[in-house]
């Protein structure tokens, strides 16, 4: 159940093939000659969440030196993910991460992660000469009705998948949807996560329940995300209108999307109330079909009347195409403990335990240091998770896994240095930092963190280009995926 290492090899460009706010994308092939798509991101990515930064997304330390944008680290950890045993057929699935030339790995000898080709980290990906399914609806070549269908519930496919497990895209749209060949016609791939996020984490982690009653209960309060997200036309009205969203606002973008597919021809409108306002007199002069009243049910104004993917792949209207068959693959659960394998081993290698044989995860329910010492948790582990979360606390943090990923990376980066002696190292200070900029809605600037000169920064003197070399360097050991491999219950317990 490994989605395998990664090749880590060298790529020797040929010619450009597109660019974006992200960065770049080359035709590239390997020592091999396997061709390959290779997407370049730029260090000053501008494609992070207004809310995640907007003054600093791409944590510049003032002095020319950036660290990864939180769109890059996210697409990038979201699809070495769902890899190998964890792919979709519908979901891009990345051949291999590309380091930069300079990235820190924690090995002298480069800690056996391939040579970098580029200053910039980079995603290596299957080329698509049929290009975006956008081309397809602006062909002169229109795409039959079977065709159509069959996209339409390949794309659904996808979104059941990811929403199952907790992930929201946010920036679906006809040109991060690309067309490859299938045996009976295109099939559509969705690309792009650089938006993507893990919205609801108790379903990517079932086995941990107090970290799924937390995730829930900030969810019911109402948790949002930065209405700029999104391009106008697929923009979801509660997303609009600057309300908290959540998983339907997907369904929404893909309802424009297959109404295009449907229309044959593009929407474009630059207005949110224009565009809105487009699609809804789009939509309700379309016949009383079956695929007209997919789209409508997936174009609801109200969130809580749209269509779920999983409602929407009930349809007669794929039964009738004979799309109806075997779902496992979209319903499958991602396994994010047995999908990333580790260099150095698990990221509890260093949990402390007294018993080899205990498990972190089987703790009894309890707020006393004392028992949880008895059951087997060392006294240096309680102590790190107690910093964590006062360094956390001093930021703000709020999301259920902050302190479990801050954990995890200590880990890692704990076999090159010492995390335990916080007035002695920042390493554990940023450690937090980057849990924080993975997962909080809300995050720090580099330029405000050099400011906040008090408690546990001030005690470490946190220096910004310390902190960049350190956010590689555990972006590497986790095997270039910053969500944590477990969830440890007894962190969820220590006050």
């Amino acid at each position: 159940m490994s989605s395998g290492s990664l090749p880590l090899a060298t790529y020797h460009r040929t010619e450009a093939l597109g660019s974006g706010s992200y960065g770049s994308v080359l035709r590239v092939y390997d020592d091999d000659g396997t061709e390959l798509a290779l997407k370049l991101f730029d260090e000053d990515d501008e494609s992070d969440d207004s809310d995640d930064d907007d003054d600093d997304a791409s944590s510049c330390d003032g002095d020319g030196q950036h660290a990864l944008g939180v769109g890059t680290l996210r697409e990038i950890s979201v699809l070495r993910l769902l890899r190998g045993s964890n792919a979709h057929r519908n979901v891009i699935t990345i051949h291999d991460v590309q380091p930069p030339a300079d990235a820190a790995c924690g090995e002298e000898d480069g800690g056996g992660h391939g040579a970098g080709t580029s200053e910039h980290v980079g995603l290596a990906m299957p080329l698509f000469p049929l290009g975006t399914l956008s081309d397809a609806v602006e062909s002169t070549r229109p795409l039959g009705r079977a065709a159509k269908v069959k996209i339409a519930h390949g794309i659904l496919s996808a979104v059941q998948f990811l929403h199952a497990n907790g992930f929201i895209h946010r920036d679906i749209k006809g040109d991060n949807i690309m067309l490859r060949a299938g045996a009976s016609g295109p099939e559509p791939v969705l690309i792009d996560f650089s938006l993507a996020k893990l919205f609801r984490p108790e379903r990517l982690y079932r086995r941990s329940p107090s970290v799924v009653s937390r995730a829930v209960r900030a969810e019911a309060g109402g948790d949002t995300h930065t209405p700029s997200m999104g391009t106008p036309t697929y923009k979801a009205p509660e997303v609009a209108a600057d309300r908290p969203y959540g998983l339907p606002s997907d369904l929404y973008s893909v309802g424009v999307v297959l109404l295009e597919l449907l229309r044959g021809r593009a929407l474009e409108a630059t207005k949110d109330g224009a565009a809105q306002q487009l699609v809804a007199e789009e939509a309700e002069a379309l016949p009383d079909q079956p695929y007209a009243n997919l789209v409508r049910g997936l174009l609801a104004p109200d969130p809580e009347k749209r269509l779920t993917a999983r409602e929407a792949l009930e349809s007669g209207l794929f039964a009738k195409f004979g799309l109806d068959g075997d779902r496992s693959e979209t319903c499958r659960t991602v396994d994010v403990a047995a999908a990333l394998p580790l260099e150095d081993g698990d990221d509890d290698d260093d949990d402390g335990r007294h018993d080899e044989n205990h498990s972190c995860n089987s703790v009894p329910p309890s707020s006393s240091r004392a028992r949880m010492k008895k059951n087997g948790v060392s006294p240096h582990l309680l102590r790190r998770c107690r910093l964590i979360r006062k360094i956390s606390g001093e930021l703000d943090g709020t999301h259920p896994l902050t302190v479990h990923a801050a954990l995890a990376y200590s880990f890692q980066l704990g076999q090159l240095e010492d995390v335990d002696d916080l007035k002695e190292s920042q390493a554990l200070v940023d450690c937090v930092v980057l849990a924080h900029k993975f997962f909080e809605a809300e995050l720090w600037s580099t330029r405000d963190l050099k400011r906040h000169k008090v408690g546990c920064f001030k005690d470490c003197g946190w220096d910004a280009e310390t902190y960049r070399d350190n956010e590689a360097t555990i972006f590497n050991m986790m095997d270039f995926c910053l969500l944590p491999r477990r969830i440890y219950e007894w962190a969820d317990k220590l006050k």
